[in-house]
């Protein structure tokens, strides 16, 4: 069963990669700005570099950092957990949905 943070990576992953139709390429500097403008916080071994930041993504299940500078992910489908990931990372930041 995939973890929440799990979730949360491969749906940003996702929405990005849709972004970036043209290529599919999603660099790490694109995802950490996206994971810190929706979460209000750095993402996990971000303060510690680069280096810490590719071994957490290695650790969430099917992504793949390629080329030491993009990410994607594998064998993706939408999981009907998808919006508790999008709450997980407000919950992160303690970001509040508009009403």
């Amino acid at each position: 069963m995939d973890s929440q943070f799990d979730l949360a990576v491969r749906s940003l992953l996702s929405a990005l990669e849709w972004l970036t139709v043209w290529d599919g390429k999603v660099s790490l500097g694109m995802f950490l700005k996206y994971w810190r403008l929706l979460s209000g916080t750095q993402f996990p071994g971000e303060d510690r570099g680069y280096q810490e930041v590719v071994t957490q993504l290695y650790r969430v299940r099917r992504s793949i950092v390629y080329d030491q500078f993009f990410i994607r992910i594998t064998d993706w489908e939408l999981p009907l957990g998808k919006p508790i990931s999008l709450d997980f990372l407000r919950s992160i930041g303690g970001l509040k949905e508009n009403s």
